[in-house]
């Protein structure tokens, strides 16, 4: 017995996951620790702790990470800026100092720069996150989709003409993919990027969606759509596209296979997802609205009466090692401010296995 006893207090002091547990299970994140703790007090077996972490990491990141979404209107010419709640916290925040007269396109790098493609001065924006404005492109025929990759090139699609440019952090512009090569005379819409660097487009007027290498190399990756507007991938690497005519989303893995994800929208254009896996969608009605679908499809309005015509959505997403660095500060803070408890608690366990059965 008193071996079984010396056992069982190295697992509870050593294994990791249980000090992982106790830790954040004393920090400041709300009803998911201490529904972990009260885990803990059930089951104490190392392995079962585990369990609790998944409830934790979406604390983690919502914590450090706010929920703020950006929307373009174009019809009234404005940028919302929306909270994690869906109350509108600011309209027309990025417009009247810059000048943008008909914003569509909108995304965010990981320095918190806002780029705005604007149809109605037929120029590309970048507002940097202490409010400083600079034009990137000028003399688009209408600007439309942008997305950044991971060297921080800017893309951004001209739906007039169905080309597609680049934008090197520099300033060098440079048109990436041509109209000629994606057979799309007019309107090469929204873009986004996959985990290994290929670039789509959404084509509304052939109803198709193309993928195009790092090396400019261009294939088909779906048609039969129905107005490909927004895209946006999950983090699994699903594809989502908005149908504009069909007023749905659809959903298409990565070896290609569709699946339709939601129907009913309205008018849907830009796409987004935020840091737990919700799908906020940007439906192109006079009434403005953002619809939110959860990860198993829950579908319900997250914000309206926007005003105008909501085009595109950005999101701030923090990279996974981001996302880890903050959970490493958030585990490092709790330990020391629990440190006096894991002594205390190690010392009674001593005390304990050391007791003759």
């Amino acid at each position: 017995m008193k071996k079984i006893r010396l056992a069982v207090h190295a697992a509870g002091v050593l294994e990791p996951s249980a000090f992982v547990l106790l830790a954040i299970g004393t920090s400041a994140l709300g009803g998911a620790a201490a529904i972990c703790r009260e885990m803990m007090k059930a089951r104490p077996s190392s392995m079962r702790s585990l369990f609790c972490l998944p409830l934790l990491l979406p604390l983690i990141q919502q914590s450090a990470f706010g929920g703020i979404l950006y929307v373009t209107n174009s019809e009234n010419a404005s940028i919302a800026k929306i909270s994690s709640t869906g109350n509108t916290l600011q309209t027309s925040l990025l417009i009247n100092p810059h000048g943008i007269a008909f914003p569509e396109g909108i995304v965010l790098d990981a320095a918190g720069n806002l780029f705005v493609a604007d149809e109605g001065t037929l120029s590309v924006h970048k507002i940097a996150a202490d409010g400083n404005n600079s034009e990137l492109a000028a003399g688009v025929a209408t600007p439309a989709g942008l997305a950044i990759d991971r060297q921080n090139n800017l893309y951004f699609t001209d739906a007039g003409s169905g080309d597609i440019y680049k934008v090197t952090p520099s300033g060098s512009v440079s048109i990436f993919v041509s109209r000629f090569k994606l057979n799309a005379p007019n309107g090469a819409f929204g873009l986004a990027f996959d985990a290994n660097g290929n670039l789509y487009d959404a084509i509304p007027d052939s109803n198709e969606v193309f993928e195009i290498t790092p090396s400019g190399v261009i294939s088909t990756f779906a048609t039969g759509l129905n107005s490909p507007s927004g895209l946006a991938f999950d983090r699994n690497g699903n594809l989502f596209v908005s149908n504009y005519f069909g007023n749905s989303i659809t959903q298409i893995s990565p070896t290609g296979i569709q699946s339709p994800f939601v129907s009913g929208l309205r008018a849907p254009v830009g796409l987004a997802f935020d840091n737990v896996g919700n799908l906020f969608v940007a439906e192109h009605t006079t009434d403005g609205s953002i619809v939110m679908i959860t990860p198993s499809g829950n579908v319900s309005t997250f914000a309206s009466n926007l005003g105008g015509s909501p085009n595109f959505i950005a999101i701030p997403v923090p990279e996974p090692s981001t996302i880890f660095m903050c959970a490493v500060g958030v585990l490092v803070l709790a330990a020391l401010a629990t440190f006096k408890r894991l002594r205390d608690c190690s010392m009674a366990i001593h005390r304990i296995a050391a007791k003759p059965s």
